[in-house]
């Protein structure tokens, strides 16, 4: 009749049933919400064991607590009750909504900073009216996740305030070091990991990436097709991560080799392309010239990968550039 469930037992001694195939943390719940939610090991039978251990008939667990919330993401793979279940998905989506509006208060903080302006709650108040947003909580969270932009923050904040290409670059975020963690996101990243951009590949938004733990160093973003990949076989550094909506409203700094005929007007032109196409030039460098042609460098800020293929296309459609190709490294 009970063949389903398992009895289990408080140190106090009450019974607590349930069904067979819980862990420690079905048990946790089952006693009270508050102490499966700070829940952080367990003693079976006075025995530190593991939380992902099946209960038995007649076991007495102690469960061990701490002081914050800190549900690990595959906790919900371990439980059998849909209390524990349904309060790991609660506090999941809480930790989720307090991490987008904590990136999104940076990115507020860093909108008014990028015009010289002092940035406080309080002078946003109207700015959420237009809105429609109940709170800044809300803002932040939207904010955070990407959908809100800056500029359409900033002209909530500043209606009819003048907003042009060149501002626009002016006005995002650029996606280096410091900022990855606004614009990078993964199950395996940890509270206070170091994010980096590998050099050999320098990764930008919309390039398909992975993390790499290194030892003393982070967490290394590669591009999945980067070359240094191919020497490196345990899969166990590596972390599945992508990008959060929040990059497509900030700038990223591509290189770009092109070969250009020697002539008058050329690199004019070459200027006039990049900008059209909504490119940010920001360093012109000659690796080689003869006669005939010059090699150069060009540095740019990009909105993504889509963004940059579209301007070297437009750079090889010239009459005046002979090559155009993205280059992977150092920027």
């Amino acid at each position: 009749m009970f063949a389903d469930q398992v009895f289990t037992f408080t140190p106090k001694g009450e019974l607590i049933s349930l069904p067979r195939g819980a862990t420690p943390i079905d048990f946790a719940y089952a006693v009270h919400t508050k102490i499966g939610d700070t829940c952080i090991g367990a003693l079976i039978n006075n025995r530190s064991r593991p939380l992902r251990t099946r209960l038995q008939n007649g076991d007495v667990v102690k469960i061990i607590r701490g002081g914050e919330p800190e549900p690990q993401p595959d906790w919900e793979n371990m439980v059998a009750t849909g209390k524990a279940r349904s309060a790991l998905r609660r506090l999941t989506r809480d930790r989720e909504a307090q991490e987008f509006q904590r990136i999104g208060a940076m990115l507020a903080d860093h909108a008014f900073a990028r015009e010289d302006k002092d940035y406080s709650e309080s002078s946003i108040g109207d700015a959420l009216k237009r809105l429609g947003l109940k709170n800044v909580e809300e803002l932040y969270e939207a904010l955070g996740r990407g959908d809100l932009s800056n500029s359409q923050f900033m002209e909530a904040v500043f209606p009819g305030r003048k907003d042009n290409a060149v501002e626009n670059y002016a006005n995002r975020e650029s996606i280096t070091d410091s900022t990855a963690k606004l614009y990078v996101k993964g199950d395996g990243l940890t509270a206070g990991v170091s994010l980096h951009f590998a050099n050999c590949c320098s990764p930008i938004p919309g390039d398909r990436i992975v993390g790499i733990q290194e030892p003393g160093k982070g967490v290394i973003i590669h591009t999945i097709d980067c070359d240094v990949l191919a020497s490196m076989d345990n899969f166990d550094d590596w972390l599945d991560i992508g990008w959060r909506r929040a990059a497509q409203h900030a700038a990223s700094t591509a290189r770009v080799t092109a070969t250009v005929e020697h002539v008058p007007g050329a690199l004019a032109d070459v200027t006039k392309i990049i900008g059209e196409a909504g490119g940010n030039l920001i360093n012109i460098t000659t690796v080689r010239r003869s006669t005939t042609f010059f090699d150069m460098i060009f540095d740019l800020e990009v909105t993504d990968n889509r963004h940059l293929m579209q301007i070297i296309a437009a750079l090889r459609a010239s009459t005046y550039v002979v090559a155009a190709q993205r280059t992977m490294g150092e920027v």
